[in-house]
């Protein structure tokens, strides 16, 4: 891969992460404004302790996907899913955190 198309990635996969946290704001702004009204939303808060749990299934479900459809690359693939299951449970744990 050349340079400038590392480059390129790498700013597409920044813009990419900003629209996705612009838009997890965004959910639980217009959520909360929304219907506040009809739930205590200061008892429903949920931490990174309540979180962690729903990142793991979520994350061991789509690290079981990928590895159903990758095929015979799995075993060379090993370590990149494992540190790949690690770092959709932080993102998960993370954003289930926040949003709820």
């Amino acid at each position: 891969m050349e340079k400038e198309d590392k480059v390129a990635f790498a700013v597409l996969m920044a813009v990419i992460g900003a629209v996705i946290v612009f838009l997890m704001w965004l959910v639980k702004v217009v959520g909360s404004a929304l219907f506040g009204f009809f739930a205590d939303t200061e008892a429903a808060e949920m931490g990174i302790k309540d979180a962690f749990p729903y990142g793991i299934g979520i994350s061991l479900f789509i690290v079981v996907v990928f590895a159903l459809f990758a095929g015979d690359g799995i075993v060379g693939e090993l370590p990149t899913m494992i540190i790949g299951f690690f770092i959709f449970v932080v993102f998960f744990s993370l954003s289930i955190a926040w949003l709820y």
